[in-house]
């Protein structure tokens, strides 16, 4: 991983507030985290107000009442697109976000959504 990204639970807390891009546009209320389970490490923020987009976790940071994105409007608006429930659709369109926001990760996450109003995880490690 390349960048630093906020905790797990430090994201938690910004589920129902807003995301600011990195050129000043809200995009929405952060819905969901989408994170690593067997890591707890944050991997993309589902933000959005009527259609849902996944914005990369790293680099987003605590500005006053809302979080700010590294990443611009354009590209948020622009990603591909991808079919994210409980998960991605398939690994194809996976993989093409990550290599459009040059999200860069060690290993295949088992990711996990976390929605507003849900109860912080019990992590497992693998040790």
């Amino acid at each position: 991983m390349a960048k630093q990204s906020l905790l797990l639970s430090d994201l938690a807390k910004w589920r129902g507030r807003s995301l600011i891009s990195f050129d000043g546009h809200d995009m929405g209320e952060v819905r969901e985290v989408i994170y690593d389970y067997l890591t707890g490490v944050p991997i993309w923020l589902g933000v959005g107000r009527t259609v849902t987009l996944v914005v990369p976790a790293w680099g987003v940071v605590e500005e006053g009442d809302h979080l700010r994105s590294d990443v611009t409007r354009e590209a948020i608006e622009h990603q591909p697109p991808s079919d994210f429930g409980q998960g991605f659709a398939n690994l194809g369109e996976e993989r093409h976000l990550y290599e459009y926001f040059d999200v860069v990760m060690d290993q295949e996450p088992e990711l996990r959504v976390l929605l507003e109003g849900d109860e912080l995880p019990g992590l497992e490690r693998n040790e």
